[in-house]
């Protein structure tokens, strides 16, 4: 694949904040990285305005959830702040995340982020 996604994008979609462009810019190529592993063998097509979408998106939700956390509630007096995304975890916990699985049809951006299960047989001692 390849990053289509900028970060004046990515700076609009998240409403300008000031975040550094070597940031953004690391973290669209980790989301490239990761897309091109999630959709490895995927045989459709993505549009490259898709897959711009889809990386914008992605990495959106990464910043809203490590250094820009979004606050649904502000307090001044007793200084409190209360956090966006604690209602679901994963790509749910963030307004960007629950576009981007929108965005994704094929659905192996969600199907990507389940954790595998593993299920071991113990051999008898009896």
């Amino acid at each position: 694949m390849a990053v289509l996604a900028t970060y004046d994008e990515v700076q609009e979609l998240m409403q300008n904040t000031s975040i550094d462009s070597m940031y953004i810019t690391n973290i669209l190529i980790t989301v490239d990285r990761i897309l091109t592993k999630v959709y490895e063998h995927y045989t459709g097509t993505i549009s490259d305005d898709l897959l711009r979408e889809i990386q914008k998106y992605y990495a959106a939700h990464i910043i809203a959830s490590t250094t820009q956390r979004m606050s649904s509630e502000e307090k001044v007096g007793e200084a409190q702040i209360k956090y966006i995304g604690k209602w679901d975890v994963g790509f749910n916990s963030t307004p960007y995340g629950q576009l981007l699985l929108g965005l994704d049809s094929s659905g192996l951006i969600a199907q990507s982020a389940k954790k595998a299960a593993s299920i071991y047989a113990v051999k008898s001692f009896d």
